[in-house]
């Protein structure tokens, strides 16, 4: 009897390390997840996007893995400044989209319909990448652990850089955290041999 327990303990383990290492061999991280920090001031105020109304909580993954807009870009944990990413593709133009703004080199439309045009009554609609002046963000991809300030106003380019540093710049760090919001479930594939071994195995 207790010979009978002891080989099949011994079989079911053996299977286990089998199909384990079947999957190890076999398993290809493509599922993506990265951060980045973004801020919009008007007229030297942050915009306030930890309002619930621009966050999108739950991705509605389909059987057949479909994501909509929302789904590849997105914030949520009403945490205004967290991009979080699903989609390589995914442009800081798809975002604004999915908030309810327009974009382009010369006009920023918010979700409240103010159409805010480039050098209309002195003010200038600006854009900071990694604390760097650019002039174009409507195609440019979310690149991981990009910062981006969009600014519209009058501010000085003094002030600009003032207003770029009030953005947190944690994208690492979210990037090690559980996303609830991802197609894939959100979890980080563990760096560590036996942890992925136990991840893969049950993924």
């Amino acid at each position: 009897m207790i010979k009978t327990i002891i080989i099949s303990l011994i079989a079911i383990i053996v299977g286990m390390l089998l199909v384990g290492s079947i999957r190890m061999i076999r398993f290809q991280d493509d599922t993506v997840h990265y951060h980045a920090n973004f801020g919009l001031s008007i007229d030297g105020k942050m915009y306030d996007f930890s309002n619930p109304v621009y966050m999108e909580e739950v991705s509605k993954c389909s059987i057949s893995e479909h994501r909509g807009p929302k789904d590849r870009v997105h914030l949520h944990n009403n945490k205004g400044f967290e991009v979080h990413v699903h989609d390589s593709g995914a442009t800081w133009a798809h975002l604004l989209a999915n908030l309810g703004f327009g974009i382009s080199d010369k006009t920023l439309v918010t979700d409240r319909k103010d159409v805010l045009i480039d050098g209309a009554n002195g003010k200038r609609l600006s854009f900071t990448l990694n604390g760097k002046p650019i002039s174009s963000i409507y195609n440019l991809t979310i690149a991981n652990h990009d910062v981006l300030l969009i600014s519209y106003g009058s501010q000085s380019v003094s002030e600009i850089g003032e207003l770029y540093k009030q953005i947190p710049h944690n994208a690492e760090e979210l990037n090690h955290t559980y996303d609830p919001a991802a197609c894939s479930g959100g979890a980080v594939v563990p760096k560590n041999f036996f942890k992925k071994f136990w991840f893969v195995m049950w993924k």
